[in-house]
């Protein structure tokens, strides 16, 4: 019922080791005029807590701009005690509540301390339910408590790696059969209830995190099961300067999420206001927007980052009136880069902007739509072909010369009969969950290959034909059998019902046939007198 995303705990590691530089230089001499006598600025280096603590904000950014509910974040600061910055209230869920904890905790200090007292409060906080949990039975048969735990820490090697490991689970193994033995209350606000929750499975993510130049005996792992399946442990090594890229990349498969690079914005130079250049803003969104462009692409495409270029196409304000479906929420990549800052206040000042699909081919066709609504950003996915594609340019023949498009070029007929085919096929593999619908399936594709490799003849175009007409769903009297030719058309309704067989005429008037060929009289005997017996 809860997935493993509901509940996502951060533990930073608060100890003398954090403290030291990334080795990583940040140059903040930024002046272009050096006259005589310059004193350059010296570049400066951030300690790894500060690494830790932009990286681990910058992945709550991105979650709560996208969901602003039901996606909760927790922060466990870990030195000599556990410092708890908030809590699983929705009050809590926000960038300012947890900056103003890490401000209360301040710099890296002299001490000892580690990372296993973090560890635990960690576990323990997995066990407290969400609002939406207390709100629900947890007898329930569908009630699963799931969450991540991201450890962001520095090992020396595998082995203290694997010790921490075990220290995690050997913490939540009674913890959970003390939860499974204790009655719940009966109350269900979650600010007041001190009920605990079985955890059903937890993914242990360990980040060891060294300085740029600092070796490190440490190595990635997969997730491996421990506990019988109860717990999911995985292990990634990074250097300091690439924390906050590896985070950008983990919150992605967390939530179900991809990126789309907006490329060719044009905007205004900073230093030059009379010109502008083109720039490229890449943002996060849910998987689902590209639910139509992922089925056109590999394995290893689908990983990749999606290019649309901007596009406001003529004779219209935007895109938007064409998106029917619905909207996901969408946020910046990077935040704080001005391209990205340019494209938001764009998006909030009214504007929407259609995105399309960039063809080596030419042409142009509209895909997806940015908009604003409610002080959020959405993207939508536009259903087909828009009113808005501009028709092919006179001069896209080769070398530049005016191309007459008109049923001449054998070449482009042969074309549209792939594309025809390729239509027919996807749309009735699309809805190939019926038995007769696999058979028409299994027709189609068998007419197809014939149109392959039999391209030539009146033999070729009749054997499918014949195939086509001889398939189970054809209509009656379709095939070949009682017919002399190969060729069979449809028929519409009025065909059908004039071809239908009419009931037997109703037997002749008896006097027409009496009288044969002559003109038959009608009531002969009313002149006779006829005399009635008495």
């Amino acid at each position: 019922m809860f997935p493993t995303n509901h509940k996502t705990i951060f533990v930073l590691d608060h100890t003398p080791y954090f403290g030291i530089s990334s080795d990583n230089p940040i140059d903040f001499d930024v002046s272009k005029s050096r006259g005589p006598g310059y004193v350059p600025l010296p570049s400066v280096c951030k300690s790894l807590w500060t690494c830790s603590v932009e990286a681990a904000v910058e992945y709550c950014r991105i979650v709560w701009d996208l969901f602003p509910e039901g996606k909760l974040v927790r922060f466990v600061v870990s030195d000599s005690a556990a410092h708890i910055l908030n809590t699983w209230a929705i009050a809590q869920q926000n960038l300012t509540h947890v900056l103003n904890g890490l401000c209360l905790v301040g710099p890296v200090r002299r001490g000892a301390g580690g990372d296993v007292v973090g560890l635990c409060a960690a576990i323990e906080a997995l066990a407290e339910p969400s609002p939406t949990q207390a709100a629900q039975r947890p007898t329930d048969m569908l009630f699963q408590n799931r969450g991540r735990i991201i450890c962001i820490t520095s090992a020396r090697d595998d082995d203290s790696i694997r010790s921490l490991a075990e220290i995690a689970l050997n913490t939540l193994i009674p913890q959970n059969k003390k939860a499974s033995t204790v009655q719940p209350p009966t109350t269900t606000d979650a600010s007041t209830s001190t009920q605990s929750l079985v955890v059903h499975y937890c993914h242990l993510v360990i980040i060891n995190v060294t300085p740029e130049k600092a070796d490190t005996r440490v190595n990635n792992q997969p997730v491996i099961e421990m506990g019988g399946g109860l717990m999911g442990v995985e292990v990634i090594v990074c250097r300091a300067s690439a924390l906050a890229n590896l985070l950008g990349r983990l919150v992605l498969p967390h939530y179900r999420l991809v990126t789309t690079t907006v490329t060719g914005i044009p905007m205004k130079e900073e230093q030059n206001a009379s010109s502008s250049a083109n720039y490229d803003v890449e943002i996060i969104h849910s998987a689902e927007a590209h639910a139509g462009l992922r089925a056109l692409q590999t394995a290893a495409e689908s990983t990749e980052s999606v290019v649309l270029r901007w596009w406001t196409p003529r004779g219209a304000e935007g895109g938007a009136g064409g998106c029917n479906g619905p909207l996901w929420r969408v946020t910046p990549a990077d935040v704080a880069s001005r391209p990205s800052a340019c494209l938001v206040n764009f998006l909030l000042n009214g504007r929407s902007v259609t995105l399309e699909v960039p063809r080596k081919g030419g042409g142009r066709s509209a895909s997806h739509v940015l908009a604003a609504q409610g002080g959020e950003l959405w993207i939508g996915a536009l259903g087909g072909r828009t009113p808005y594609e501009d028709p092919p340019a006179l001069s896209e023949g080769a070398g530049g010369r005016v191309t007459d498009y008109r049923g001449k070029s054998s070449g482009r007929r042969d074309e549209q009969w792939r594309q025809v085919w390729g239509e027919l096929e996807a749309l009735i593999r699309a809805h190939s969950a019926s038995p007769a619908h696999r058979a028409l399936l299994r027709t189609l594709l068998e007419c197809r290959s014939h149109n392959n490799h039999n391209t030539e003849g009146e033999s070729s175009r009749a054997s499918v034909i014949r195939a086509t007409t001889d398939s189970p769903l054809s209509p009656v009297g379709a095939g070949n059998g009682n017919s002399s030719s190969d060729v069979w058309a449809p028929r519409n309704v009025l065909d059908t019902l004039l071809g239908a067989p009419r009931p037997p005429r109703r037997p002749d008037f008896a006097g027409r046939m009496v009288a044969g060929s002559r003109v038959a009289t009608l009531y002969q005997h009313l002149q006779q007198d006829v005399e009635t017996p008495h």
